[in-house]
């Protein structure tokens, strides 16, 4: 049985199709599957899974995240359904995260998922822009100042002080 839940990939292997596979009365089909054990395959939903796609399709989830992070370093983290939809299969997917959360190796927040060690920050680059920005803007107090006003003062018009723009 492991072979053909190997050979299923993941789309897995009905457990509805167990009984006429294995040859055995669907009353049994509970008993075989507790003696299968957790270490060859996955029950997600009414399919089994081998437990080593289940895994791959896990590390392909880190690195679909730390892409998005490298990528979109100022997001909180990637939209959950947008990884959903890049792992595949949305029921494979949710079993994947939600045993990565668990797991510690992502952290879920409301519709957002990340990396435990990504915080939307900054490059120094860019802290030192934005702290050189807020010294115009309070130097500037109620008056204000305009937009080439703050590009001069970061010292680069385009490549630094663009958002402005």
């Amino acid at each position: 049985m492991l072979a053909a839940v190997a050979r299923a990939g993941l789309q897995g292997l009905s457990v509805a199709d167990l009984p006429v596979r294995l040859g055995i009365p669907p009353s049994r089909v509970a008993t075989v599957l507790d003696r299968l054990g957790a270490g060859a395959a996955i029950r997600v939903g009414e399919r089994l899974i081998a437990a080593d796609r289940v895994a791959s399709l896990g590390e392909r989830a880190v690195r679909l995240l730390a892409a998005h992070h490298q990528a979109e370093p100022l997001a909180p983290g990637m939209p959950r359904e947008a990884l959903r939809q890049a792992l595949g299969d949305p029921d494979l997917a949710d079993h994947v995260l939600d045993t990565l959360a668990s797991a510690g190796d992502v952290v879920v927040e409301g519709a957002v998922t990340r990396l435990p060690e990504h915080a939307a920050r900054l490059d120094e680059a860019a802290q030192a822009v934005a702290g050189t920005l807020g010294n115009a803007l309070c130097r500037a107090g109620l008056e204000g100042c305009t937009g080439g006003e703050l590009a001069g003062g970061a010292g680069n018009s385009r490549g630094r002080t663009g958002v402005l723009e």
